[in-house]
């Protein structure tokens, strides 16, 4: 039995590091893209202000693989995708807590992101007056 989870394990690391991020790119800007499509989408449907990000993507995603991994049939990609899925949601948000520590963001609000972050560019490029 250990084998099969080292396997998929084993497996989903290759997906998420290897050809597939070759060919897609970074999984994190894949699921930004992803998020800003299914946010206009549903807002747009739902006649809702709805704001999803790329770590709500990826723990979609899972629910997708769970709701194809529950029928009858066993096929290992659903699991080697969940697995996979769970390690880009876990690393958006351990990478999403610490710039909101670095920035002390106690809010979601874009504002205030994005007004920290210009406050961060100007005090960065203040001293570099070498043009």
């Amino acid at each position: 039995m250990a084998d099969i989870r080292s396997d998929i394990l084993d497996e989903a690391k290759k997906c998420i590091t290897g050809q597939r991020e070759d060919d897609y790119g970074s999984p994190e800007d894949n699921f930004c893209v992803i998020a800003e499509l299914w946010s206009t989408y549903i807002s747009s449907a739902c006649n809702l202000d709805i704001i999803i990000n790329a770590k709500d993507v990826a723990l979609m995603m899972i629910l997708l693989k769970i709701a194809r991994a529950s029928n009858k049939h066993y096929k290992e990609d659903n699991f080697i995708d969940m697995a996979g899925y769970a390690a880009c949601a876990g690393e958006i948000a351990a990478n999403k807590n610490m710039l909101d520590r670095i920035l002390n963001i106690s809010s979601n609000d874009p504002w205030t992101l994005t007004f920290k972050m210009m406050n961060i560019e100007d005090t960065n490029t203040e001293g570099n007056n070498n043009e």
